[in-house]
Order: structure tokens, then sequence, then C-alpha cells
């Protein structure tokens, strides 16, 4: 039995008929009470392709398949993170010996997952229960890698993690997307920070300076939280999400709002920085008359805006969201692959409704306009394009909002995947901190902060140098030195500080300066991206695809003609609002040719 997202299910049988035939193996898709009653008690079929959703609902159905499902395979298994969940239940409840797991992201939040995935759900009793896994392996890992840990901590999560992974290693094979990349043409990555425009920013303010958030802060109100955090997630990508709901006055932080002009027009680009880029990204590909694009959102009201923008250009699309009939996807995106591009310029898609198992590889590039807390999900969405078949080079952006909660989100990313990576990978216990899915009372604080003087305040907390031609600190090194330091401040405050008393510009306090050093260790695979500062022309141009190029350089000559810039740091005064301001990139595959970089044939 094949287990998978809905959106798969045609898919698998495509590749059973692929690779096997039509006569080898016999395959029966469970899209009904009745087709799973067909291979229950028939001897015609000898695999079933089903969705988890299915599985929930006819569970007990096929418990009394005859002869009895030798193998259960869970495509997209992250979704048995949590044991509690009906579906894990359903799928636990099955008295099937065999059980694989199939994830490209198998830790996504923290080590209770691994234990409940890769450990309950494929090896029941190998790690004995979930108490006996948090007191032995849970609690001392995560306590190991925090900046003050102290060197029995260490040891001791040092010890942890290298029986767990001596444990992991006989029934976990890991397979990087190395493997494949060597044989795909070469990808592009560009995570793409954009100063919101000056509307964007008066509403942020306007959302933050709400008395709800006080509120919030103070009595930690979730629903009222989760509320607000919405509105801002809607205003990082675009004002005009929250027009309607602020003109009939349903939102409360907007109750007596002014902050749009009479006749504001909710789908005009220029209200947002990010549709500012994408509008300008859209322009410059449709007139190079070769390259397709893909633009992923995760919500659907987003995909409503830039369907407005595409009709208003005339550029051909199609849209594939969650109330797209699940026997069109298919053909949909086979038509966009093999269609003329006058017929298929842009794809549509929403990262819930057609994030994973997709292969768009009519697309050479693709745009993700908003994040996500689980970063599986972005993850998913940004390789739809990259994939076997792809014959051309493939460039990725993700937009980002500058200082706004994208930022944040973003971050939390980051020390997500650095916990995933470094368990399966059976790393050492001090490349990240700990990922937890709980805000500090200073986190979300920020979470609910517009930093206006930043051009990328993900690039600041890094402790990067690179404007100066100098390397970012080594947080394995600082933390180090911190924590032998904190020995030593007995002796020394006395030959320091003569009298017991430092200058205020001088102190630095020590819970402030671990949550430093633990940030920037979340935050340390960037170190090994290319840093870009769009005030840094010559570093601009050592940007290898065209388009990024030529946008940036489209908005620094629109800027020189703007006569209101805001005020900001030194570094960043020549920035306003819908400009490009930072950059991280990186490159994977083989080599390209400068020429298919740029889209140029």
């Amino acid at each position: 039995m094949i287990v998978c997202p809905v959106t798969l299910i045609k898919n698998w049988s495509q590749e059973f008929k692929k690779w096997l035939g039509k006569d080898r193996v016999r395959v029966i898709v469970g899209d009904s009470k009745q087709a799973i009653e067909t291979f229950m008690y028939s001897k015609n079929y000898d695999v079933i392709v089903i969705g988890y959703e299915k599985v929930r609902e006819h569970v007990e159905l096929l418990k009394a398949a005859q002869p009895p499902i030798g193998l259960v395979i869970c495509d997209e298994g992250h979704r048995l993170k949590s044991d509690k969940t009906k579906t894990s239940k359903a799928l636990q409840s099955l008295s099937c010996m065999r059980r694989v797991i199939l994830s490209g992201t198998p830790i996504q939040n923290n080590l209770g997952e691994f234990f409940a995935m890769l450990a309950d759900f494929v090896n029941p009793g190998i790690l004995q229960n979930a108490d006996h896994f948090k007191k032995n392996f849970e609690r001392p890992i995560m306590a190991a890698r925090q900046p003050d840990a102290s060197s029995k901590q260490r040891q001791e999560g040092a010890e942890a993690q290298e029986t767990l992974a001596a444990i992991r290693s006989h029934f976990v094979l890991r397979r990087e997307n190395s493997v494949i990349v060597q044989h795909l043409p070469a990808k592009y990555e560009y995570t793409v920070f954009i100063r919101p425009t000056d509307l964007q920013r008066a509403v942020y303010r306007e959302a933050l300076g709400n008395s709800a958030i006080k509120t919030m802060l103070e009595g930690f109100d979730v629903k009222t939280g989760i509320s607000l955090l919405q509105t801002l997630l809607k205003l990082a990508t675009s004002p005009g999400l929250l027009l309607k709901q602020i003109k009939v006055r349903r939102l409360p932080c907007f109750a007596n709002s002014n902050a749009f002009p009479a006749g504001t027009d909710s789908a005009d680009f220029a209200l947002s920085g990010k549709f500012s880029v994408l509008g300008a990204m859209l322009a410059e590909l449709w007139k190079s008359g070769v390259e397709k694009v893909v633009v992923v959102s995760n919500y659907t009201s987003t995909l409503d805006l830039i369907e407005t923008h595409c009709k208003r250009q005339k550029y051909p699309y199609c849209r594939l969201d969650g109330k797209t009939p699940q026997q069109d996807r298919i053909p949909m995106v086979d038509a966009f692959n093999r269609g003329p591009r006058s017929r298929n310029f842009v794809f549509l898609l929403s990262s819930k409704g057609g994030g994973t198992g997709l292969n768009i590889i009519g697309a050479s590039r693709l745009i993700q306009l908003d994040s996500d807390w689980n970063p599986s999900n972005d993850l998913q969405a940004m390789a739809r394009i990259h994939r076997e078949g792809q014959t051309r080079v493939c460039v990725i952006y993700r937009f980002l909002t500058s200082g706004t909660v994208d930022e944040v989100i973003y971050q939390r990313q980051l020390t997500k995947l650095a916990l995933s990576g470094s368990i399966m990978a059976g790393e050492g216990t001090a490349s990240s901190s700990k990922s937890k899915n709980t805000f500090t009372a200073d986190e979300l604080r920020n979470l609910f902060t517009l930093h206006e003087d930043v051009a990328c305040q993900t690039h600041d907390l890094l402790g990067c140098r690179c404007h100066l031609g100098e390397p970012a600190v080594d947080e394995n090194d600082a933390a180090e030195s911190e924590s032998s330091g904190d020995h030593d401040d007995a002796d020394s405050s006395d030959d320091d500080f003569e009298g017991g008393f430092v200058q205020a510009s001088q102190y630095r306090d020590k819970d402030s300066e671990r949550a430093l050093a633990r940030k920037r260790r979340d935050l340390s695979i960037l170190k090994t991206w290319t840093h870009y500062n769009t005030r840094d022309l010559d570093r601009v141009d050592q940007i290898e695809d065209i388009l990024l190029l030529s946008v940036i350089y489209e908005a620094l000559e629109r800027a020189k003609l703007h006569t209101s810039l805001p005020k900001l740091q030194e570094a960043d005064q020549n920035l306003c609002g819908g400009q490009i301001a930072f950059v991280f990139g990186q490159k994977a595959g083989a080599p390209a040719p400068a020429a298919v970089v740029s889209g140029d044939e």
C-alpha cells in the first residue's frame, strides 16, 4: 500500500507504469470505498495507491484485506510527525510488519518528531517509549546545543547523539540532493530582501500601534496574537490584501484607519515592495520571449491579486490551488510544460494546494512570495522546477520584506533546518541552538516590531562584516571563549574596570550576549551563501542572474529621482520603498553559460 498526499496519487500510478509496465505490477487507485473493497478481496491487484485522508476514513476496511497488506510505504511521511493524530493512529493500527517512510524533511520542528515518525512508526520499541527517548536523548542533546552549556553538558550531549546516530544508521537511508543535482542543469537560489513601500510602513506601524498588541504581549493572549500575526503577514506581502477588510471595518486594529488614499486599488502592484519587484520581473521575462515562470504563495488571496495583474498585463497564465479538481491537475501541468509560451507564461501555484509532487519543468524560474513557519512546505514548493526532465538553468527567488515578520519567520526556518540537518547527518551538537515551538518574551516583541532602519536584519544578526572584506564571526569559537570567560569574570573585573564601574557604551549584558550567540549559530548556514548588498555596486555586478541584476539597477535609477527618501543608516542611505536592499545567493549543479542564465538564446 502506497500512502501519499492526494496530489501525488496519479504521479505514483504513472511511475509504476513508467518503470514496470502495465502487467508486471497491477495498481489500483483507492479513491473510493468501492476501489478499496476491490483491492481487498480481488487477486487482480498487487498495489493500492491511496491518500492519507482515505486511509483514515477506511482503516477498518483495510484491516480486513485478504491477503493482509504486507508493506506500507508512506510518501511525504513527515505527516506522521505526531503519534497523536488520527492519521498516525490509523496507520499504526494496521498489523503490517514492513513500514517505510519517504521524506525529504524528516525533522521539521523538534526531536520528538524523530521519535514519532522514524523510530516508533518504522521500528516500534527500538527507542523504548517517548519518556525514555526524551530523558536519554532529546534533553541532553538540546541542552548541549546552548551557547552557555557546560563542558559536562556538551559531553553528555555528544554521547547521546553518537548513540542515537548508531541506532539510526540501522534503519535510515539518507540520500541528499547532491546525488541527483549533478545530473540536472545548474540551479541558482536567491533570497531577496525588499524594502517596504511608504504605504506598507505606514499601515504596518498603525497595526503595531494597536493597544491589542500591548495586551497580548503582557498577557500572552494567543487568540489575539494569531489574528494580529496574520495581519502582519499579509501586510508584509501587500497592504492590498487587507484593503477590503479595512474599508468595512472588520479589522479591530484599523478601526479608524485613514492610511489608504481614496480610490486605492488593492491589486495595484505599486502598493507593495514585493509586488513592485514581481511586476518588474514578469515584465522583463515577458519581453525576453523565452522563459516561463512559476509564482508560489501560501494564500489564495495573494494569488487573486497576481491573477488580476496578469489579466491586466495580458500575460497568459494558469492557476492551481486547493479548489482545482484532482483530475485536472496533471493535465494542467502537462499543458503548461509542453504548451507554447504564448499560452502558458505564468503558473500561479498555491504551496498548500500543489506544493508537493508536481514537476513543473516547463518553467525555469520560480518566485516564492511568502514564507511558511514550516520550512519543509517552502522547500517543497521551491523544488517544483529543478527536477528530472528539466533542460534549462533554473533560478529560484524567495522574496522577504526587510525588517518585518518575514525575516523572523525566515530566521526561525533556518533554526529548524539546522536541527534537522545535524541530527540526520549525525553531526556534533555545537552546530545549532535549541529548536522550540515557543517564543520568549523578547522573541515575541521582536515578532511584533518593524525594523525600519535596516536593509536586512538577518544579515545584521549574522554578525557578518563582508562589506568590510572581513569574514563573519565564528560562533563556535565565540561560544567557547564566552563560556571560558564566565570562569574568569571574577578575577578580571577589577583589572578591567577600575572601581567596579564600566562605561555604559561598553556594557554587555551576559544574557543578551548568549542570546545573540545562539541566534548567530542558528543563522550560520548563511555563511555558505554569497552576500550582495545592493548599495555596493561592485558587489551587485557579481550577481550571475541578469534578470535580478537588471531589476536592481532599474530600481536604483528610479531612486535617484526620489526626493523623499527615508532616514536610514549611512550604509543604506540610498534605499527607498520597493527596492531590493540585500540578497543571499548560492549555486548548485553543473556550471552554466552566462547566456543561459540571462535567458537569451
